[in-house]
């Protein structure tokens, strides 16, 4: 087993990134993000701002649980 595991790095916290993603993932998220700017642009403002509380408890708590077995 590697001695750093469960060692806090900044590595840790930075998002993963794909440096040379294969074009089948980049054509997902550039779709993924076109259809989610079209839901953004059509939903009430209410409930886009309701939706965005939720998301952002939603978040918070699976972030929480981030580390705990």
């Amino acid at each position: 087993m590697p001695s750093n595991i469960g060692q806090e790095t900044i590595s840790r916290m930075e998002p993963a990134l794909l440096e040379n993603a294969p074009v089948a993932i980049a054509d997902v998220v550039a779709e993924l993000s076109a259809k989610a700017a079209t839901l953004g642009s059509a939903l009430h403002p209410q409930t886009a701002s309701n939706l965005a509380s939720l998301v952002r408890i939603m978040n918070t708590y699976y972030s929480n649980l981030i580390g705990h077995d």
